[in-house]
């Protein structure tokens, strides 16, 4: 849910669209498809997550990336074990300045999916000004 809204938002901003926007799991299956209830909330919101398939998050795909945002800070110190100091990363919650964990609805019902979405959607509105302000270097 996270990369589909994220994506369309950098979609909507002229300064963003050049912005390479995708997901990796710690402990996805590859290739699985997004939740019935995933899929049922975006198309909610006009958001196609059929087509969408999982990943895992790999020391190679970790190094390829200018910045991780995970949803915890143990997915953080999870991602920075895998894939080294080197690479950039931090929680949508500190990137948006809030600080806030976004937890995992999987297996859940859908009123936990609907809080998430509703999380993450407040959250990645949160970071727009900064990706702006460092696409435009602060003017």
């Amino acid at each position: 849910m996270a990369e589909v809204l994220l994506r369309e938002v950098v979609r909507d901003h002229a300064t963003l669209t050049d912005l390479d926007v995708g997901s990796a799991g710690l402990a996805a299956r590859e290739n699985d498809r997004a939740s019935d209830e995933a899929i049922g909330l975006m198309l909610e919101r006009g958001l196609d997550l059929t087509r969408h398939r999982s990943r895992r998050l790999t020391p190679r795909l970790g190094g390829e990336v200018d910045l991780i945002l995970t949803m915890t800070s143990d997915h953080t110190a999870r991602v920075r074990r895998l894939c080294g100091n080197e690479t950039p990363v931090m929680t949508l919650g500190d990137f948006a300045g809030t600080g806030e964990a976004v937890g995992d609805p999987f297996m859940a019902d859908l009123d936990d999916y609907r809080q998430v979405a509703a999380q993450l959607a407040r959250l990645i509105d949160a970071v727009v000004p900064r990706l702006l302000n460092e696409r435009t270097g602060g003017r």
